[in-house]
């Protein structure tokens, strides 16, 4: 009888613990749109062959965001969230030659498209209907695509299309390494099942490949790529 009472006592903690877990748990469908903000370690003002580099700039650009949320509450004020996002990110980077002793500026345009799985890990706090949260993010990018143009006062002269590789190891082809990871942070405001967050993901890490391509000069200086954007949460469950 005292055994029965004990099993019958473990099996209805196991529910109130099931049942508050779940009360602290919610789950949802994210989207929204970014900004690439891509930093190139290139030196500026320099000659490489016979053309002085007068103007390296790195372009942002449009993307998307897809994903799952999950989040748990550590208390009245502290939840935590995590999840995976399917995110696709694109940003050009433009440098511009003066040939010395000629009159001919020659331009290589370098476009970006990168789609990546992110999972996100951020602790936030909220007052109210606002909430605010820092964490970290890691990455993997799964495809993408480059693009090269080559403008010669203001004349295209060539362009060609390839898929972007991704490979930790030394290639000579390799387009990006394939892990990016960095600081997040994000703002929200929330009405009920919904939230609408202001976000920032600041990579950290070198994307550059160990042995870049002799095609794509852009890809011998190191490359950190970062993120702006906003994104609708909604949360269906618990019901």
């Amino acid at each position: 009888m005292n055994t029965t009472r004990t099993y019958l006592l473990l099996a209805l903690l196991n529910l109130m613990t099931v049942y508050a877990f779940s009360q602290k748990v919610r789950m949802g469908f994210l989207g929204g749109a970014n900004f690439t903000l891509a930093n190139y370690d290139f030196p500026k003002d320099i000659t490489i062959d016979n053309a002085y580099v007068s103007s390296w700039q790195a372009n942002p650009g449009p993307g998307l965001s897809l994903g799952f949320d999950i989040e748990y509450d550590l208390s009245d004020k502290l939840f935590a969230s995590t999840g995976i996002v399917l995110n696709q990110y694109s940003f050009k980077a433009i440098k511009t030659n003066d040939y010395l002793n000629q009159e001919t500026i020659l331009e290589n345009k370098y476009q970006f498209g990168v789609f990546e799985l992110q999972l996100p890990l951020l602790l936030h706090y909220r007052v109210g209907k606002f909430s605010a949260g820092v964490g970290t993010f890691a990455a993997l990018g799964v495809a993408g695509k480059f693009t090269f143009k080559n403008v010669e006062n203001g004349d295209l002269e060539n362009d060609y299309h390839q898929a972007l590789v991704f490979n930790k190891d030394e290639m000579e082809y390799a387009d990006f390494r394939p892990v990016n990871a960095g600081l997040s942070g994000e703002i929200g405001y929330g009405v009920k099942r919904w939230r609408l967050a202001a976000h920032l993901d600041l990579g950290l890490v070198n994307l550059a490949p160990k042995a870049p391509s002799n095609d794509v000069e852009v890809q011998k200086y190191p490359l950190k790529r970062s993120s702006l954007g906003m994104t609708f949460l909604y949360q269906p469950w618990p019901r």
